[in-house]
């Protein structure tokens, strides 16, 4: 939950994980030490998201865009673009030809990056490159058995054709999906009845054999 007060960068309270049970009677018990208090650099990377976000959604999009629809100063929304470009999630496109005065410049994802992905099934693994924009550009499917390690070495050449296959993007990390339970901290795979396989290490296997960061989420939770 996150409580924001209206046109107040610097304001903000931030409750991310707040456990609320129904109860017989109607009400509900909340557990207050998961509340975390909200700070100037909770404020900024919020806004962060709200900007990436908007362009994401709304590109090619101005800065005066971002400003109008986000209720941020413009000195702020030019921080937070001028942050983005930098750590190269956004690029800059074309100008807008006005009549007079500046020519304003669109901001849209930058479509350099990408990601791998992996979605295991038990008897089968996908494994594609996804653009910033959600597009596959590739896929390939695998078969994958009960053998943990052997069927990881599957999927680790897969993602190395897959990458190799796409020499001009820049690909960021690993987003991995299970048909079982993941431990939250550790991400470790600790229980996966239908693959059959034994608690496993999956992020670090990945991360060691491909270089990048690796993050595993039950498929569940994935959609």
């Amino acid at each position: 939950m996150l409580i924001i007060a209206p046109n107040a960068e610097n304001r903000i309270t931030q409750a991310p994980s707040i456990q609320a049970r129904r109860s017989r009677g109607g009400m509900q018990r909340v557990d207050f030490k998961d509340f975390q208090l909200g700070s100037n650099g909770t404020s900024r990377m919020i806004n962060r998201d709200i900007v990436l976000q908007l362009i994401r959604t709304d590109q090619p999009v101005f800065r005066a865009d971002l400003a109008r629809v986000t209720g941020l100063q413009r000195s702020t929304v030019s921080e937070i673009v001028n942050q983005l470009l930098r750590e190269s999630w956004i690029c800059e496109g074309p100008n807008l030809r006005t009549p007079r005065g500046r020519h304003p410049i669109m901001l849209a994802l930058n479509d350099a990056l990408a990601v791998l992905a992996v979605d295991i099934h038990p008897g089968q693994a996908v494994a594609a490159v996804v653009d910033l924009n959600g597009r596959i550009l590739s896929s390939s499917s695998l078969p994958v058995g009960k053998d943990s390690a052997r069927a990881i070495k599957s999927i680790v050449s897969c993602l190395k054709q897959l990458r190799d296959s796409h020499p001009s993007k820049s690909l960021e990390g690993i987003g991995v999906c299970v048909p079982g339970r993941v431990n939250p901290k550790t991400q470790r795979l600790v229980f996966a009845p239908n693959l059959q396989w034994d608690a496993f290490d999956l992020k670090h296997a990945l991360e060691r054999e491909m270089g990048l960061a690796a993050e595993i989420e039950n498929a569940a939770r994935a959609c």
